[in-house]
């Protein structure tokens, strides 16, 4: 019978409660909030703005990264018919 995916959630839990990484992960959430906060105060702006214009720019960058990626990776496949 297959883990179930609440069997290994509490898993991970028990694994990262015994490793204090779930403290961290309340403070470096508590630390986004407050820059968030920080940020949508600066620029008189709601929090829900920020957040979505945050992951605007991280799509931004992924598909940036992904892009440049596959010009490598194309790049490494030219280079090696070349060779040949």
């Amino acid at each position: 019978m297959p883990i179930t995916n609440a069997k290994r959630q509490l898993t991970y839990r028990q694994r990262a409660a015994s490793s204090g990484l779930v403290r961290l992960q309340v403070y470096v959430e508590r630390d986004i909030d407050a820059l968030i906060d920080d940020i949508a105060t600066r620029l008189k702006k709601p929090r829900y703005a920020v957040i979505e214009f945050a992951i605007q720019e991280l799509v931004k960058k992924y598909r940036l990264a992904e892009s440049e990626q596959k010009r490598l990776s194309q790049g490494e496949t030219y280079k090696t018919i070349a060779e040949d």
